[in-house]
């Protein structure tokens, strides 16, 4: 449990391996804690076998590089049922890099409560074989924010029939056309960005 201060920092870099059978938590006293930070990068895989999950607001959670991964959910994005937090959470997901890794292939990737998932898609576009998020379902709530930033030297590969995916799902995506209109308003020319084949797609 984190302090109910917040502002806690969990950090593995440097191929650092930590790995628990029950779920990795980010929470404070009563569920209060705020502003927590979980980096996972360079080659560092954290693995927890219940879930991955927050139950506070203002926390962000990065993988850049490495891997995290759970038989249960991933629900960092989602606040808890506590009384002393309101509706929006405004936890954040980052993915980045060209080799980043979120496995929930049993469980729901949720983007919950005023939530946010960003991904900065690398200029070298992803390794072979690489997509960022695979989960068992992927659900957005309808407060809830999709970013996918791209940067400028990385506009002209996606001429012609080019596809990226981003999420890989077995069950299907639940996420509005509000949210996938807002997203795609902000990609640069030649970009796009859709749900097919239980996939979302740049």
């Amino acid at each position: 449990a984190q302090n109910a201060k917040g502002r806690c920092r969990v950090e593995l870099v440097n191929g650092a391996p930590l790995s628990t059978s029950n779920a990795f938590i980010m929470t404070g006293e009563n569920y209060a804690s705020y502003s927590n930070t979980l980096y996972v990068g360079s080659n560092s895989h954290l693995y927890a076998g219940e879930g991955v999950w927050t139950f506070s607001y203002g926390n962000e959670m990065t993988v850049s590089n490495a891997v995290v991964e759970t038989l249960g959910e991933v629900t960092f994005t989602k606040r808890s049922y506590s009384q002393y937090i309101g509706r929006n959470s405004n936890n954040w997901v980052r993915v980045q890099g060209s080799s980043p890794q979120i496995l929930a292939t049993n469980g729901t990737f949720g983007v919950k409560f005023g939530s946010h998932l960003v991904f900065d898609y690398p200029v070298e576009g992803y390794d072979a074989d690489i997509v960022p998020i695979r989960a068992k379902t992927l659900a957005f709530d309808s407060d809830c924010d999709l970013a996918v930033n791209v940067p400028a030297e990385a506009c002209e590969a996606f001429e012609g029939t080019r596809n990226v995916k981003l999420v890989e799902t077995t069950g299907g995506i639940t996420i509005s056309s509000a949210i996938l209109e807002a997203a795609k308003a902000k990609l640069p020319p030649k970009c796009d960005l859709y749900v097919r084949d239980k996939c979302l797609w740049l």
